[in-house]
This record gives structure tokens, C-alpha cells and sequence, in this order.
């Protein structure tokens, strides 16, 4: 019996699922306008974990590589804690086998190691604005981010409901507005795509989404997602290293259209982290 509810709950949960991306991409492809890359001129993509840019803008990262425009990936943790409670290695080896394939899939993107820079902030637990580590977040981060000067900043939707993908766009905001940067920042879709809360997502100003269309591109986007799902080198619990993804959010990689959110409000943000307590 506990077998059979436990299929039954699975089954309800991936509908739900299916419902939502449904629902998300027809709100698309009403209200999404098409990116325009004719003032890009310096590109950051931050990353809360390894694979979470090709996830969110595999495809845009190929699109504005062939576009000839200079692009950096800032990954903010290495991602050690993917396994911290299912095998027995050493957050050190996971952080290592991560890194790795990170180097791998962005250079299938277009992008050598040169221009990929990690920071190492702790899986799980990158400082949010109420931490009092954060202050030090935003100091790390600011000096890399003046440097680069970069004219647009990708990072992650805080609707993907995972607390670094919230504190990731937390720290990039503030990190804006302490350097009086003019960067235009875009939000990426992740995990935004099966756990975004529907009564959150319906308040996101729709009139400021954008699309990419990656089909050309979509090919590398794959490509570089199985670097990361390398069955050949799992873990010894026998998933890959960035550990078990749903199914329904691996399907969203050969989506033609990446979504994106330019000027989330904070209290986005706030209802971000109100809808996150109650599910922990």
C-alpha cells in the first residue's frame, strides 16, 4: 500500500509539473519579446552550481559566442554538497569532479577556462541578506564584478525556489547597485520552470520577459548538459555528480525558447523566501 501511494504522489507531482511548464510557456509566447543583442558588449553569467548555466542559457551563452561577444561565467560554489548525504566521499572530490565538468560543458558552449572564475562560497548556503556573512558576499564578489565591468549580468530566478538561486539574485542586485554599475541584469529559468509557485509567477511583470531562440544552438545545449550527466562517471550511489535531476527539468533543455526576466521586484524576492520556509 505504501508502495502504491508513494507511485501515486509521484504521478500528482509530475502533472503538476507538466501543468506548470505548460502554463509558463503559453504566458511566453504572449508576452516574451525576443532578446535583442545589439548593445551587448560584455556578458556575466553567474551560476549559484555547475550546470545551472547551461540549464538556464546554454543556449543564449552559444548565441552570444557566435555573435562575437565577450562572455564570463562567474560560478559562485563548486556544488560539493550534491552528495553529502547519499555517498561517502569528501565534499573535496565532489567540488573537484564538478569543477571539471563545468571546464567541459562551457567549453561545448564556446567558453575556455580563461574566462571562468569560481567562488567559493559553500553549496547550500551562499549568504542571503539577512546573514551576516553577506556584507563579505557582496565585498568578494564586488571587486571581480568592477573589474569586468560588464554591460549585462545574467543570474538566476528567484521563482527556481532554491535558496541560492535566491541569494544568488540577492547578491547580484546589491552588488549592482554598491558599484553604481549601469549593467542590465536578466533573470535565468531553472528549476523556475516545475517549482515556480503559481501565485508568485502570475505577479511577475510578464511585459518584462524575453526569449532566446536557441534552436540553432540547441545541439551544444544538450551536448554540454550530458557532460554534466556522464553516465560513464557517476558517483558511487549511481547518479551523476550534480546528483539525480527530475525528469521534467531535464526535458527542459531542449525547450527551443530560454526565459528570461529583466527588473524582478524585491518583493519577488521576499515571497521567494516566504514560500521556500514553509516547505523546508
Amino acid at each position: 500500500m505504501h508502495v502504491i501511494t508513494n507511485k501515486i504522489i509521484t504521478a500528482l507531482r509530475s502533472l503538476v509539473r507538466i501543468f506548470r511548464t505548460f502554463l509558463i510557456k503559453a504566458m511566453a509566447v504572449i508576452f516574451a519579446k525576443q532578446l535583442v543583442f545589439d548593445n551587448f558588449s560584455k556578458v556575466l553569467i553567474v551560476a549559484p552550481h555547475p550546470d545551472d548555466e547551461v540549464l538556464g542559457c546554454g543556449g543564449l551563452i552559444s548565441t552570444l559566442v557566435s555573435r562575437g561577444k565577450e562572455i564570463k561565467i562567474i560560478f559562485l560554489t563548486f556544488g560539493e554538497n550534491s552528495h553529502s548525504s547519499c555517498c561517502n566521499v569528501s565534499s573535496d572530490y565532489v567540488a573537484s569532479k564538478r569543477q571539471s565538468s563545468a571546464y567541459k560543458a562551457c567549453n561545448h558552449l564556446g567558453i575556455t577556462s580563461s574566462n571562468i572564475y569560481f567562488v567559493n562560497f559553500t553549496d547550500g548556503s551562499i549568504p542571503r541578506n539577512i546573514n551576516d556573512l553577506y556584507s563579505n558576499a557582496v565585498d568578494n564578489l564586488c571587486s571581480i564584478i568592477f573589474e569586468y565591468d560588464p554591460s549585462h549580468i545574467f543570474c538566476p530566478n528567484p521563482l527556481d525556489i532554491m535558496p541560492d538561486h535566491i541569494s544568488s539574485g540577492e547578491l547580484i542586485n546589491s552588488i549592482n547597485y554598491k558599484i553604481k554599475s549601469n549593467a542590465t541584469i536578466y533573470y535565468y529559468c531553472t528549476w523556475f520552470w516545475i517549482y515556480a509557485p503559481m501565485k508568485i509567477f502570475l505577479k511577475l511583470n510578464w511585459n518584462n520577459s524575453f526569449y532566446n531562440d536557441n534552436s540553432f544552438f540547441l545541439g551544444k545545449k544538450m551536448l554540454a548538459m550530458e557532460t554534466y550527466l556522464d553516465y560513464e562517471d557517476l558517483a558511487p550511489c549511481g547518479d551523476p555528480w550534480p546528483s539525480k535531476l527530475p525528469n521534467e527539468l531535464l526535458k527542459t533543455t531542449s525547450f527551443k525558447n530560454e526565459l528570461f526576466f529583466k527588473d524582478v521586484k524585491p518583493e519577488i524576492f521576499a515571497s521567494c523566501w516566504t514560500h521556500y520556509s514553509h516547505y523546508i
